[in-house]
């Protein structure tokens, strides 16, 4: 295990490691569909149908492997409306929670050297309370050509409000 700040990082040993339901699904599915070889799923893996139950909360992470740098190709709803920011778009650097950078780069740098799934447990400074947040990096398989990829499910309690909700409750 490693510590980043306040932020717990660790490879997943177990599902049971996993505090959320939905996250447990997701690591279950995920090691479902490794191949023969052991090998982490392609992108074909990412299909909405199948991970409908965590869509919202799923981000797709680019991975340039030289010099190594993070870039979010897709943040899913419900990561959106909680963060109160889109981070489809930005490489990690432009994140805009900068004290938390070293956490997340540790985080997708260690699933993707390793190829394994890495759970991450941080607390979320959101209006005036620190929440307890979870997420789960996984490392998807290219084909030949293609960027590497990490999908990344994170959970938000469900108690936590959201950003899109507290503008539409003021405007509304």
């Amino acid at each position: 295990m490693r510590t980043v700040g306040a932020t717990k990082i660790e490879t997943v040993e177990a599902p049971d490691a996993l505090a959320d339901e939905r996250l447990r699904r997701l690591y279950a599915l995920w090691l479902e569909a490794h191949d023969e070889n052991l090998k982490p799923p392609g992108r074909a893996f990412v299909d909405p149908l199948r991970l409908r139950f965590i869509i919202g909360n799923i981000m797709l992470i680019d991975v340039q492997p030289e010099p190594l740098r993070f870039h979010y190709r897709l943040a899913g709803t419900d990561v959106v409306d909680y963060l109160g920011v889109e981070l489809t778009g930005l490489w990690l650097e432009q994140h805009p929670d900068t004290g938390r950078i070293d956490e997340i780069a540790t985080a997708f740098t260690l699933a993707w050297r390793n190829r394994c799934a890495v759970h991450v447990t941080f607390k979320l400074p959101s209006f005036k309370q620190v929440w307890p947040c979870e997420a789960l990096v996984l490392p998807l398989s290219p084909m030949p050509g293609e960027m590497p990829l990490l999908m990344v499910g994170q959970i938000f309690p469900k108690d936590m409000p959201r950003f899109s909700r507290r503008q539409e409750d003021e405007t509304g």
